[in-house]
Order: C-alpha cells, then sequence, then structure tokens
C-alpha cells in the first residue's frame, strides 16, 4: 500500500521489476529502510538529510544514529525479544514463486538441497544421494561424479519439497525452516558461524566451517536427516505466514510514526 522504490548501485536479479530500481537518491521521501550490517554514523547522518532512516539488522555506529533499528536476524549481542522473527522478509524470488505454487500439498520428495556457496559445497553431498543444487543463479539436479542437470522447477517448489537444506547461515534458512526442512549449515567464516549459533529457533545442525569441515560426517548427517519422513507441507498456509510477517514488518514502521 506504499509506493517504494529500491536504491543501488548493484546488478540486480532479473526477476524483480525494472521500475522499482532507482540509481539515484531522491531529494526527498518519507522514509528510508537501509539494509545493511555495518553503517557508519557519517552514512546515516547524510541519509537523514533525505529522510528519516531506519536501519535493518546493523551491527555497524550507524545504528546508535539511526531514527528506528529493527533485528530481523539473530546476533551475538541481542537483548531477549530484540530479534524479530514474527516480521522477517524472506526473499523475494521465493514469496513470488510461491504465490503461483497453489494450493496443493507439497510433499517432501527432494532429499537434499544444496546451496553452493563456494566451489567446494558439492563435495559435501552424499554421492549417491539425489539432491539439487542451487547455483549460478540457477537449479541442477545433482548426478554420479557430482553431474549436474538444470531443472526448471519453481523456486519455492524446490524449497518445500527438500528434506533437508544445506548451506552457509542466510535467508534459505528460514526459507528452508518454514517448509518444515531439516537444517544443515556448513559456513564459510567465523561472522555466519557465530550466527548459526544464535539461531536457536531454527534447530540448526551446525557442521561447523566449510574448509574444516569433515566430509563424512557432513555425508552422514544429510543421510540421517533425508531419512526422516516429514509431512507435506502446505502453499496456503506459508502464503498466510508470509503476509503475517509483512504486516508486521509495515507496523514496526508506523509505530514510529513513519508511513
Amino acid at each position: 500500500g506504499f509506493s517504494a522504490r529500491l536504491f543501488t548501485h548493484s546488478s540486480v536479479p532479473p526477476q524483480l521489476p525494472a521500475e522499482l530500481i532507482i540509481r539515484e537518491l531522491p531529494k526527498s521521501a518519507g522514509l528510508i529502510v537501509r539494509d545493511m550490517r555495518d553503517s557508519s554514523g557519517e552514512e546515516i547522518r547524510a541519509l537523514q538529510r533525505i529522510a528519516p532512516v531506519a536501519v535493518i539488522d546493523d551491527r555497524g555506529t550507524g545504528r546508535a544514529a539511526a531514527d528506528k533499528a529493527i533485528d530481523l536476524l539473530p546476533h551475538p549481542e541481542q537483548r531477549a525479544g530484540e530479534c524479530r522473527s514474527d516480521a522477517f522478509l524472506y526473499g523475494y524470488e521465493f514469496v513470488k514463486s510461491l504465490e503461483g505454487l497453489g494450493s496443493e500439498p507439497i510433499g517432501k520428495d527432494i532429499p537434499f538441497v544444496m546451496y553452493q556457496s563456494t566451489g567446494s559445497m558439492p563435495s559435501c553431498a552424499p554421492p549417491e544421494l539425489p539432491g539439487i543444487i542451487l547455483a549460478r543463479g540457477g537449479r541442477f539436479k545433482i548426478g554420479k561424479g557430482g553431474a549436474l542437470e538444470a531443472v526448471s522447477m519453481p523456486y519455492a517448489r524446490v524449497i518445500l519439497a527438500a528434506n533437508v537444506i544445506v548451506s552457509h547461515f542466510g535467508i534459505i534458512m528460514y526459507e528452508g525452516f518454514l517448509g518444515g526442512a531439516s537444517l544443515v549449515a556448513l559456513n564459510p567464516g567465523g561472522y555466519h558461524n557465530r550466527l548459526t549459533d544464535c539461531a536457536h529457533e531454527l534447530n540448526i545442525i551446525n557442521c561447523g566451517l566449510l574448509e574444516s569441515a569433515d566430509v563424512q560426517s557432513v555425508h552422514d548427517t544429510i543421510r540421517r536427516e533425508a531419512a526422516v519422513a516429514r509431512p507435506a507441507v502446505s502453499p496456503d498456509l506459508l502464503r498466510e505466514r508470509l503476509r503475517s510477517c509483512t504486516k508486521n514488518f509495515v507496523e514496526l514502521l508506523k509505530a514510529e510514526s513513519f508511513l
């Protein structure tokens, strides 16, 4: 119900509508929402010359200068009740593809889905177990010897059908949790590893850092979790959950009389 634009200098996924993107900040606005984890006070004060600023998951020095700080992700310094998972913002592709799935329950017919953050990630997939790799913006079946075959299955269908999600800590973990998957973490560094350990409500099995992981142990973990029978998922119920989260997020902003 609000007019909004996404300001970025970076390239954007092709799924985003072109009319949503702006490359220059406007001279005025009702509110600026900054989604960066390391804002400086100088950056925030510069934005405040245009509009009040709300920051999301910002652990930088600019957090204290912002008009509103919202934490959707856990962090090592969080206080009780500070992390608002009930207002979590899920990935754009997940939300849009979920809208097109219909109402038929989706069974857990994909043993595991792996998000490839580095080239070495597929080595952690059990060689005999069929699965799907998310890599290079696409979706691929993984076969014997690590061979990949592109699949056209909608992203949300892949996530909801997964019995196990293997990834570093990030939004996909929340999408997988929403879909009832078991979550296995392999992190690229200490920061993501600490966040994994903070996200108690997701029940993530943390296999530690990817570079030092015991591959055989990871294989065994994925096999064990993939063997667990999990119930089918209702897209209708998940769509309602997403609508509730978006409503709660907007209410957080309304509470400060920004909107």
